[in-house]
């Protein structure tokens, strides 16, 4: 569903829009009158436009390799979580009673039946 501009923001989108048709115009003129402008100004947008790609690229590339990093280490830290929650009694604490029932235990362990280091 479309939301439609108030009145309020019609009226500021319509100015907005009027001075970026007025800078245009402006730019036009400037480059009627300096025809080599042109040339200089396609030069510096294509540029940016290919420093703004390579950018973009290494951003998403970077994002990938962070995400890689963090997924690995939540996995890594799992089984010191665990050991530490054993460890400490953290199942009587509510953080504690917050990542068991996040994390229930296997079919493996309920079957093994409780171990020395676990108080439940």
């Amino acid at each position: 569903m479309a939301m439609m501009p108030s009145p309020d923001s019609s009226g500021l989108v319509r100015a907005e829009l009027d001075h970026a048709q007025q800078c245009v115009e402006l730019a036009r003129q400037g480059l009627a009158a300096q025809p080599t402008a042109a040339v200089t100004l396609h030069a510096a947008v294509d540029g940016v436009h290919r420093v703004a790609g390579a950018l973009a690229r290494e951003v998403v590339a970077d994002l990938h390799a962070l995400h890689g990093c963090l997924t690995a280490g939540t996995l890594l830290l799992e089984p010191a979580l665990e050991d530490l929650r054993g460890l400490t009694g953290a199942a009587g604490s509510a953080r504690g009673r917050a990542a068991e029932t996040a994390d229930p235990p296997s079919e493996a362990s309920r079957s093994a039946g409780p171990s020395a280091a676990d108080p439940r």
